[in-house]
């Protein structure tokens, strides 16, 4: 059975993709995170990017946490404005929509994943989608 879950939100932490992990517990795992956002204190610590894409002064980016088992899409843009960011893996689906003040998200939610093979990210802003395309797959 396919989940698909449609999350509006307010403001939500920015993570470095650069930013060293330290070490850390997981505050959840799997599907016990599913549905939450990212923070340096839940799965950003020792998050990695997996995959990107650029297109449009937007950059893409699928993040995965091992100790927290979960993925999630994560989009830089240099314009802002409204933008929805999903993140997708088999059936499941998760995403956010920010109506584009500077203090809004841009994060997806996370989805349970015990790896992030499979996993595709996707952010549309100003019209303008991209994916990075299922990892580890080819995108029809």
């Amino acid at each position: 059975m396919a989940a698909t879950v449609v999350v509006t939100a307010g403001a939500a932490d920015v993570l470095d993709p650069d930013q060293p992990a330290a070490p850390t517990s997981a505050s959840c795992r799997g599907r016990d995170c599913q549905g939450q956002f990212p923070t340096p204190e839940a799965c950003g610590r020792d998050a990695r990017t997996e995959s990107t894409v650029t297109r449009a002064g937007q950059v893409v980016l699928l993040r995965f946490s091992p100790s927290c088992a979960t993925v999630w899409s994560e989009v830089r843009t240099r314009t802002g404005g409204a933008r929805a960011i999903s993140i997708r893996s088999d059936q499941d689906e998760l995403s956010a929509s920010y109506r584009g003040d500077p203090s809004d998200g841009y994060s997806s939610p996370m989805l349970a994943a015990s790896s992030p093979r499979g996993a595709e990210a996707c952010a549309k802003v100003g019209g303008t989608s991209a994916c990075t395309g299922p990892l580890g797959g080819s995108r029809s």
